[in-house]
């Protein structure tokens, strides 16, 4: 498993280095019509199959910046997990992802606050109760800037929204399976977030000359 393990952080290094030169400049998702150009339906169909449910929430890139991505890196998008697999040992592994770009990642709750440089996200996990054969397998709702919140499902180009995020999910465009709600996380980008703190101190200074 090392040995796979390793191979699998290889694979995922160039995908990784691309996504951290991105958020070490500041970048925030916009979180907004203008990220979902890439998934309209005959808007941009070359990369609306680079975006899955992770890309979709806890990258949430625009067309401008998916032109540096390519086949692989959607692949990396999505191989976390083999068979007989755990769902902790999946969930630790894509958490691992996340940070290893530079964004920061902790457990939050529905009604907590989002921040300067922060958004947050769902994450579900396929309901395996009647059936412990299922793949393990993963889902992911991102919190847009108005409170509603958007489901992407792998490669399709369509968006299904939610006034609150659903306890049960039950994917529309691919397995057709139900996933259960498993938690909330906030994500940070602490070098948006410092930028944002700045902005605000130095218009603070120059508000009280």
């Amino acid at each position: 498993m090392k040995l796979i393990e390793e191979m699998l952080e290889r694979e995922q290094a160039p995908t990784i280095l691309k996504l951290n030169r991105l958020f070490s400049m500041g970048y925030m998702p916009s979180r907004g019509d203008e990220s979902y150009k890439v998934i309209h339906k005959n808007t941009n169909n070359e990369t609306t199959f680079l975006v899955n449910c992770m890309a979709h929430s806890c990258f949430n890139l625009t067309n401008q910046q998916l032109a540096e991505f390519d086949e692989l890196d959607s692949k990396n998008f999505k191989q976390f997990y083999w068979e007989g697999e755990e769902q902790s040992e999946i969930y630790g592994r894509i958490l691992k992802f996340v940070r290893r770009t530079g964004l920061k990642v902790e457990r939050t709750s529905l009604s907590h606050s989002v921040g300067k440089g922060q958004w947050k996200i769902a994450v579900y996990f396929i309901d395996r109760v009647n059936d412990e054969r299922k793949k393990p397998d993963f889902h992911f709702i991102l919190q847009e800037k108005d409170g509603v919140w958007s489901s992407k499902e792998g490669s399709f180009p369509y968006i299904r929204y939610f006034d609150i995020p659903p306890k049960h999910f039950i994917s529309e465009f691919g397995n057709h399976k139900p996933y259960k709600l498993h938690e909330y996380l906030m994500i940070t980008n602490p070098i948006a977030q410092e930028k944002a703190e700045n902005f605000a101190n130095e218009a603070l200074q120059k508000s009280q000359f």
